[in-house]
């Protein structure tokens, strides 16, 4: 974060958001510079809301419907499901599709659809 604030204070840092981003977000006020926490719709998460180990089946959801629907939770509610159910607040400002799923375009531009119709976008 140092670094950061010593090239441009003006230039944020994405950081992988959590249930709690406050220590994170200490830390960047305390040097003078803007975050963005950012969660993931396409990637499975562990009860302590993080990312879930690349290491076990089911990290990396490839089903259209379920990153679809978990990118709608984390967009409309804050919100995901871990890998073993339970609902977990994450708090997000940016939500990443990974281009490399075959589905990930049809999946964005639902999501895009969606969103538009909820929040009256036209």
């Amino acid at each position: 974060m140092q670094a950061i604030a010593s090239y441009d204070s003006n230039l944020p840092l994405m950081l992988l958001a959590k249930g709690d981003n406050h220590a994170e977000q200490q830390m960047a006020d305390a040097v003078g510079i803007n975050l963005l926490f950012e969660a993931f719709a396409d990637r499975a998460y562990d009860d302590n809301g993080l990312l879930l180990s690349r290491d076990i089946a089911g990290a990396v959801l490839d089903d259209p419907q379920r990153i679809l629907d978990q990118a709608m939770l984390l967009a409309t509610e804050g919100q995901v499901i871990s890998h073993s159910g339970q609902r977990l607040r994450i708090q997000a400002d940016t939500l990443c599709v990974h281009g490399d799923n075959p589905e990930s375009l049809k999946v964005l531009q639902q999501l895009r659809h969606q969103l538009n119709t909820i929040y009256n976008v036209q």
